[in-house]
């Protein structure tokens, strides 16, 4: 029985897409049956959907407060795909005859069968879904099955933190290209003297109007003028949060610019009830100094999980990153330029 609904789910399949078999560009041949079962597995997407249906299960359980927040991305990040699909040659290759294998393998080396094999929503959104608490043992011994012995969610999370990290110095590096474009346009000028200034994220990102307001010898948004445009940065890089964050794939992202005279250092922006604001010092950005001046960090949102390293950029558009072993920066607690100067801390060093 099992065999026949293999063979009517891909034969169906198949009709339903009206994919044309024998025009297909076929795979190289395989040395075994069990090989070829082994890459019908992978083309078709069958480890991700076994794991992802098995977390869907474990987010049911995480909603009823049955296993720790965040156990299902866990679970994502734990599993033994290579493991899985041993388990998956053992079970299907005695149902499937090679006709069958041979056919379905032309489906899914064919451009409709990527599309159905890939999984651009669910899992990946899913990964991307910031972490509060859980328990790494209730969690291991869960996953005992799927997991290899000596697997541990940060050993799994590599690939994932790694990517996440490149992400970031991506989006530092366009950042630093947005902001001199926008300080050398003038396009945000609150006092009006014909000399740009640095932007927030919420500014460059289109989220928000120019700030045009000034108080207390410094600019904020009491007063808003025309909007940074066109706009330079994803409107994603706007959604900046009460703590002046933006958190994007996994890494956590705030722009400091000088504060006011009255109290020098740095003010980031926040977006509260009211609005957007500054805080720190006097709660506005030092006009003249923010010509010449702006910083950026990004740090993971979950330490180990969704990156590791902290990275740093300014208006000289250098690229810097620390291990973060020290710091161990993540989420709501952030860097700050002060760890800049303080050369005490950890080392911060040029990004290739």
């Amino acid at each position: 029985m099992q065999r026949t609904m293999m063979l009517i789910a891909v034969g169906g399949l198949t009709a339903l897409l009206g994919v044309d078999l024998l025009h297909a560009s076929a795979p190289p041949p395989l040395r075994s049956h069990e090989a070829k079962v082994r890459t019908l597995l992978a083309l078709s997407g069958w480890v991700d959907r076994t794991v992802e249906s098995s977390a869907r299960v474990w987010d049911a359980a995480e909603t009823e407060g049955r296993v720790p927040p965040g156990f299902g991305l866990r679970f994502r990040l734990a599993a033994d795909r290579e493991r899985l699909l041993d388990l998956g040659v053992a079970h299907y290759a005695p149902l499937l005859d090679d006709g069958a294998v041979d056919t379905a393998l032309v489906f899914f080396s064919g451009s409709a069968g990527k599309q159905v094999a890939g999984l651009e929503g669910g899992a990946r959104g899913a990964i991307a879904r910031p972490l509060r608490s859980w328990s790494r043992d209730a969690a291991m011994a869960v996953l005992g099955g799927l997991t290899a012995p000596a697997a541990s969610a940060e050993a799994a999370a590599g690939p994932v933190a790694g990517a996440n990290e490149r992400h970031a110095v991506d989006r530092l590096r366009h950042l630093a290209a947005a902001q001199a474009e926008v300080r050398e346009a003038g396009r945000i000028d609150a006092d009006r003297d014909g000399v740009g200034e640095f932007a927030t994220l919420s500014e460059i990102a289109g989220a928000s109007p120019a700030r045009a307001g000034l108080r207390g010898g410094g600019a904020d948004f009491s007063a808003l003028g025309l909007p940074v445009g066109p706009r330079v940065l994803p409107a994603s890089m706007g959604a900046v949060d009460g703590e002046g964050i933006v958190r994007v794939r996994g890494y956590c992202f705030r722009v400091f610019l000088p504060g006011g005279a009255a109290a020098p250092g740095h003010v980031h922006e926040t977006r509260g009830p009211g609005g957007l604001a500054f805080a720190g010092g006097a709660g506005v950005v030092g006009v003249d100094a923010s010509e010449s001046n702006w910083c950026a960090f990004a740090w993971p949102e979950t330490l180990g999980l969704t990156g590791r390293r902290a990275f740093f950029v300014d208006q000289t558009g250098v690229l810097r990153a620390c291990a973060n072993t020290a710091s161990r920066w993540e989420g709501a607690r952030g860097p700050d330029p002060a760890c800049i100067v303080d050369r005490s801390g950890e080392p911060w060093m040029p990004v290739e």
